[in-house]
């Protein structure tokens, strides 16, 4: 399920029962195979040549990688935008984790423990 879809499930549960309620969701737009909806995403321009270097793939599953992050950023942030408008934003809590680091991302696991 697209991030998109879930998070307008979790806004519909919210409206109809603004108080009293926990929703736990997880979203797995930003994990393989990357299956997620095409609209609306930026170009992707301008990606600094060091985070490229840190995806040690073909240009393909970079891009693919990269925009599927691209994807799950965009629907949090218009979930939470849409939250801030409605009725019932002073009744509700929020709060957001992610499960893992980007695991296709090679890192130096002495300089930066602390994301592995």
């Amino acid at each position: 399920v697209a991030d998109e879809f879930l998070y307008k499930k979790v806004y519909d549960l919210l409206q109809k029962n603004p108080h009293k309620t926990l929703i736990i969701a997880l979203t797995i737009s930003n994990h393989p195979p990357y299956k997620f909806p095409q609209n609306d995403l930026p170009k992707l321009e301008n990606i600094p040549q060091t985070l490229l270097n840190m995806l040690p793939y073909e240009k393909d599953k970079q891009d693919n990688i990269i925009k599927a992050y691209t994807y799950a950023n965009n629907e949090f942030g218009k979930f939470l935008d849409k939250i801030k408008q409605s009725s019932f934003k002073d009744s509700v809590i929020i709060a957001a984790t992610g499960d893992h680091r980007v695991r296709e991302m090679s890192m130096d696991l002495n300089s930066q423990k602390a994301f592995a």
